[in-house]
């Protein structure tokens, strides 16, 4: 008869294991109660139950408390991984972004909000310009003609800002 930390110890396993193979049964012919009525192990018996159901391969995640290296180092690896993968992810938009593939988001708002400043500007400054002109004017085809040659002229002065060419129309 031989304790089940005794066992264990023989097995080279924790106490734990040995504990679950008698919960699930792995462990049921080799149990006898000493005269004191703890739980004690046949040691021939158990040796052959071990074997037949090597705890190598029946062994899973019940198998190891929780504070097992095995678990510990699973763990670990796993915030390595994702680490690393995130840092990559992180290094390659970097880069995406130096190529000019991608850029700021603050940098786009300040190209759009400044290109829309000056569309806004030169076709304000359209009346300002013409209006001596359209108020000496008293053929209405000629004031819709020259209002949109202002205008025209305004949004092509607004594209050769952004250094676009206009199409001369």
């Amino acid at each position: 008869m031989i304790s089940l930390r005794q066992f264990s110890r023989s097995k080279k396993v924790n106490l734990y294991a040995v504990q679950s193979a008698i919960q699930t049964g792995r462990l049921s012919k080799s149990l006898v109660k000493d005269a004191k009525g703890r739980t004690k192990l046949d040691e021939e018996i158990a040796n052959q139950e071990w074997e037949l159901k090597d705890v190598a391969k029946v062994r899973n995640e019940k198998d190891l408390p929780a504070g097992d290296d095995k678990n510990k180092n699973s763990n670990f690896t796993n915030a390595r991984t994702v680490k690393a993968t995130f840092e990559a992810k992180l290094a390659q938009l970097e880069y995406e972004r130096k190529i000019g593939r991608y850029c700021l988001i603050d940098e786009v708002k300040t190209a759009a909000f400044k290109s829309h400043r000056t569309i806004r500007d030169n076709v304000l400054n359209v009346p300002d310009r013409i209006f001596t002109q359209l108020a000496a004017e008293m053929d209405p085809h000629k004031v819709h003609k020259m209002l949109m040659e202002e205008l025209l002229e305004a949004l092509n002065r607004t594209g050769e800002t952004w250094g676009f060419k206009s199409n001369g129309k």
